[in-house]
């Protein structure tokens, strides 16, 4: 089998270290520790974006009181004064944080847009490739070493095969 260009000696030897292959479980396994990490670099900017709603504490405590109603007495509660009560105050209550918030109208709905950090995907593909590359053998000279660009790869397509399944 032929292992690089059309002259002598071109190419990955036979049998050598330094430049073995990855094989299709490792590149879907490192493509699905990019998006493990990507993910949980999402939900914390995520969370970090729901701590500084205003009025946050309130409105939490508020959806607490009614999930505290125990299940059978919920029909009740429902036509209840104690449920007019609770939705004027909750009305109330996202009326001034929306206000707060600079956002008009006095929908209960909040978009919250969050942004990945600069050179945030570029630092999960170097964490990645120096934890694979110490896993598969270590980054002598003689042995093999998983680069930023290998990480990238390998979820590009583990992306590109997920849309192929999605797509069947």
């Amino acid at each position: 089998m032929k292992r690089g260009g059309k002259r002598t000696g071109a190419g990955r030897p036979p049998g050598s270290i330094g430049n073995r292959k990855l094989t299709a479980e490792e590149r879907i396994c490192i493509g699905a520790a990019v998006e493990k990490r990507l993910y949980e670099a999402d939900l914390q900017t995520f969370d970090a974006a729901v701590e500084k709603l205003p009025r946050r504490e309130e409105i939490k405590q508020l959806y607490q009181e009614v999930k505290d109603v125990p299940v059978e007495d919920r029909r009740v509660w429902l036509r209840s004064q104690r449920r007019r009560d609770y939705i004027d105050d909750i009305n109330a209550t996202m009326r001034l944080a929306r206000k707060e918030a600079g956002l008009s109208g006095a929908g209960r709905v909040w978009e919250i847009t969050q942004h990945r950090s600069q050179g945030g995907k570029q630092k999960i593909y170097e964490e990645i490739a120096a934890e694979w590359t110490k896993k598969l053998g270590g980054a002598k000279v003689s042995q093999f070493e998983v680069t930023p660009r290998m990480v990238r790869s390998c979820f590009e397509e583990l992306k590109r095969r997920l849309d192929e399944s999605d797509d069947d």
